[in-house]
C-alpha cells in the first residue's frame, strides 16, 4: 500500500486516501516489522498539512491519531496564510471531542482570526470546554455564531463579546432575556419564536445590538 501510494502524486487525495488506509492497518495490526511501521508513520506525517477538502476527509479517517501530526501553527505566521492554516487546522474540527480542544485551543491561540473556523465546529465538541478553552479566544468579528442547543446557549457566559448570534432554539422573553445577560452582541437572528410573546430581553443587549432579525 505504501508503494501504491506513492506512484501517485503528492500532495493528492489519491496519495493521501492510500497511506490512510496503510495506516488504519498498522494501528489494527497485532504485529508489524518496525521498518514497516516506521516507514508508516513516515508517509503519514507526509500528508500533514493537508491542501484540500478531499484530503482532509480522508485524514478524518485516522481519528485521534491524527492530532499526533499535526505541524505546528506557527509555520503560519500572517493573515495571508489564512487559506492554508486553516486547512491545517481542519483536522481537528473533523476528529472533535474533548481530546482535540487542546490542539484547538493551540491554534486559536496562535492564530486567533480563524475565528470564523472555529466556530463553524462548535457542534463537534463539548460545548462548554470549547467556548472556554478555544472560542474565548479567537477573534470573532464579522462571524456569526449558531446555537442549536441549550449547553451551548450555557456556554455563552464564556463568550463576553459575540458579533452576531444566529439562535435556532424556541426560547421565551425570560429565557432569552437570563441567556444573553452580561453579552455584548451587534446582531441577533432568532430563527424559532412560538414561544417569544414580547421584546423585554432586548434591554440586556440594548448598549450595542444594532440588528435584529425575527
Amino acid at each position: 500500500m505504501l508503494d501504491a501510494g506513492l506512484r501517485q502524486r503528492a500532495l493528492t487525495a489519491e496519495r493521501t486516501t492510500v497511506h490512510v488506509l496503510a495506516a488504519l492497518c498498522a494501528q489494527h495490526a497485532t504485529w508489524l516489522d518496525e521498518t514497516v511501521r516506521r516507514a508508516v508513520r513516515e508517509s503519514t506525517a507526509a500528508l500533514f498539512p493537508p491542501a484540500a477538502d478531499r484530503e482532509v476527509a480522508a485524514l478524518a479517517r485516522l481519528g485521534q491519531a491524527a492530532l499526533a501530526f499535526l505541524p505546528d501553527p506557527r509555520m503560519h505566521d500572517s493573515e495571508e496564510s489564512e487559506i492554508y492554516a486553516s486547512y491545517s487546522a481542519s483536522p481537528i474540527m473533523s476528529v472533535g471531542g474533548a481530546p482535540a480542544i487542546p490542539h484547538a485551543r493551540v491554534w486559536a491561540l496562535a492564530h486567533p482570526w480563524l475565528g470564523s473556523h472555529f466556530a463553524s465546529g462548535w457542534e463537534r465538541f463539548p460545548p462548554e470546554e470549547y467556548a472556554a478553552e478555544v472560542l474565548a479566544h479567537c477573534d470573532l468579528q464579522r462571524t456569526v455564531l449558531t446555537v442549536s442547543d441549550r449547553k451551548q446557549l450555557r456556554a455563552l457566559r464564556h463568550l463576553p463579546s459575540v458579533f452576531a448570534l444566529s439562535l435556532r432554539l424556541d426560547l421565551s422573553d425570560a429565557e432569552l432575556g437570563a441567556a444573553l445577560r452580561d453579552t455584548r452582541l451587534e446582531g441577533l437572528f432568532l430563527r424559532k419564536t412560538s414561544r417569544l410573546a414580547g421584546l423585554s430581553f432586548l434591554s440586556t443587549v440594548a448598549g450595542s445590538l444594532s440588528v435584529l432579525d425575527l
